[in-house]
């Protein structure tokens, strides 16, 4: 084996073992934008909150004024409101959408469960979104008037209804619940249910008599984040754990390490505010215009019930702010809890998507357009799998010109060998010689000699983009293929189709090299392909064995057109 032959395995061994990194680079977060700190003090804000603590500081206020329309009047909510306080039992509300069953409680006003009817969690149960490891309030009103902090979370509410079950004729209706304040005053929240929206409407309201005239700032928040949506849990804190935000007009994106508190606090022109998991978001939004900011706070805790191992997982709460204002107060939110899903956020119009992750700045327009390709051949195939084979080959044969011109490079220099060879034999004490006669000959004989690897330069964006939306895509959540493969954004369990992979990257190196220095290229670079491989999602791995397959095929095609020229001309 010479010294470029060694020093070429070095090179790719170090390409392919750092790939995974870089891959993680440039298909992970987005990049960045720093969000404004308002300082020390009104960052460790939201941990005062929970402590029932209230801070001197008040944030800086701007003209933003809260939406929202007034709440039914005070008389139609049943129950008597003078024994509401301290007197009453908790009671739970039913609620049936087209894609959830609710509970919620008089205690606090709060959503005690949220349960989906469509998607599993990672034991095949149907989903909930309240945390089921952190005790405490899952959806919390919090307001400030002076020293004062009002919560939610310790009022006892009475509610106008039992159940409320929508169907596509009644598809609509609201819940709403009304407590005493202690300090004098009244909470009033309302839900509002859409049958086929996995959106709510929040509404709040304060009333009170002269001595409660005015809030200073409210806050909403989504307390304890969400649960695991994939059992490789591992992974996906490190990916997928985020709090999102969008302020101004830039997506923000704050993910935390274990060594660190979930903690964040921003201010400006807030159109939502999000945490968020590998598959699903929760999100809050202003009904209209802007809110003041945005907040974060929350905890790591320790789990086994995923994946058999004590893993650190982040319970991210977000929680939106508003400036306060005169009493009566009434604030209107949107909250959606369902998948991060490029389509089904897009429909809001309120740049919910920027939640889904498509891979770094520069590789999301790519990814866009190959998640429109996936959803248009789904629709006509049914299963991704199938989808992933004709997408392979729609992209074999747009590469097909730079195909069929790495082949004509390489059949070029398999002829211009033996010239080579006698230039090696000739100078081999001169080595500056030698590579001046070389390159003599490469343009004598206009030859690149890097034509057979150039060929493969614009495949890698499309290879990053498949990877990110395979990794990340909502759709492909769960997506069965055949047999084994019941989940294509996982690895293979069985490590199958790497193998395969790596077998088919054996006969194709096997065909195409033909110097004898270079033999060691073709154990090499299939085993290294299969160590990279191995953990990644399956369907990734499919495209790249389907499209070694193909250029498979189409490399024996071309050496059988070759040997019939050859026999043609002899004749």
């Amino acid at each position: 084996m010479d010294k470029r032959t060694v020093i070429g395995i070095i090179i790719i061994a170090a390409i392919l073992i750092l790939t995974p990194y870089y891959m993680k680079f440039v298909s992970g977060d987005p990049e960045p934008v720093a969000a404004e700190q308002t300082g020390e003090a009104e960052t460790d804000r939201t941990s005062h909150e929970r402590r029932g603590e209230v801070h001197q500081e008040r944030p800086r206020q701007q003209d933003i004024s809260p939406s929202g329309d007034t709440l039914l009047p005070m008389h139609s909510i049943g129950g008597e409101i003078d024994d509401a306080l301290d007197t009453i039992p908790e009671k739970l509300v039913f609620v049936r959408t087209r894609h959830y069953d609710i509970e919620l409680t008089t205690r606090g006003g709060d959503i005690k469960s949220f349960t989906s009817r469509e998607f599993p969690d990672v034991f095949g149960e149907p989903m909930n979104f309240c945390h089921s490891e952190i005790v405490g309030p899952n959806f919390e009103v919090v307001a400030y008037r002076g020293r004062e902090v009002i919560s939610s979370a310790g009022l006892n509410f009475v509610v106008d209804v039992d159940t409320l079950v929508l169907n596509e004729f009644d598809d609509e209706g609201a819940v709403t619940f009304v407590a005493y304040l202690p300090e004098g005053g009244l909470l009033q929240r309302r839900y509002h249910f859409r049958y086929d929206d996995y959106a709510f409407e929040h509404t709040t309201l304060f009333a009170g008599d002269s001595a409660f005239d005015r809030l200073d700032e409210t806050v909403l928040w989504w307390r304890k984040g969400l649960e695991p949506s994939d059992p490789a849990v591992k992974q996906n804190v490190s990916q997928s754990y985020r709090a999102g935000y969008y302020l101004g007009d830039t997506y923000h994106s704050e993910k935390f390490s274990s060594s660190e508190s979930p903690r964040f606090f921003s201010e400006g022109s807030a159109g939502w505010v999000a945490t968020l998991n590998k598959y699903f978001a929760v999100m809050i939004a202003p009904m209209e215009g802007y809110a003041l900011g945005v907040r974060g706070d929350g905890v790591w805790y320790s789990s086994d019930k995923f994946d058999g191992s004590n893993r650190q997982i982040p319970a991210i709460g977000v929680g939106l702010s508003y400036h306060g204002g005169n009493i009566p107060y009434s604030r209107t939110d949107l909250v959606y809890i369902g998948p991060r899903d490029l389509k089904l956020l897009s429909e809001y119009g309120r740049k919910f998507e920027k939640a889904v992750d498509l891979g770094w700045r520069w590789l999301a327009p790519i990814t866009k357009i190959f998640i429109l390709i996936f959803d248009f051949l789904f629709g006509i195939l049914g299963n991704y799998g199938f989808v992933i084979i004709v997408f392979s080959i729609l992209i074999k044969i747009a590469f097909l010109p730079l195909s069929r011109k790495q082949m004509q490079s390489m059949k070029k220099m398999k002829d211009l060998q033996p010239k080579l060879d006698e230039l090696k034999e000739k100078y081999a004490t001169d080595v500056k010689k030698l590579n001046e006669e070389t390159m003599k000959l490469y343009q004598k004989e206009k030859i690149n000699p890097l034509g057979g690897c150039l060929p493969m330069i614009p495949q890698m964006p499309i290879f990053f983009a498949l990877f990110a939306m395979l990794r990340n895509s909502f759709a492909l959540r769960g997506a069965p293929f055949a047999l084994w493969l019941t989940d294509l954004s996982a690895k293979d369990p069985y490590y199958i189709l790497p193998i395969l992979m790596g077998i088919s990257m054996f006969i194709q190196q096997k065909l195409t090299m033909k110097d004898p220095k270079q033999k060691a290229m073709v154990y090499m670079m299939p085993l290294l392909f299969l160590f990279m491989f191995r953990n990644m999602p399956s369907g990734l791995v499919l495209y790249w064995l389907c499209f070694n397959i193909f250029s498979l095929a189409q490399t024996l095609w071309v050496e059988y057109k070759s040997k019939q020229e050859s026999a043609l001309a002899k004749a």
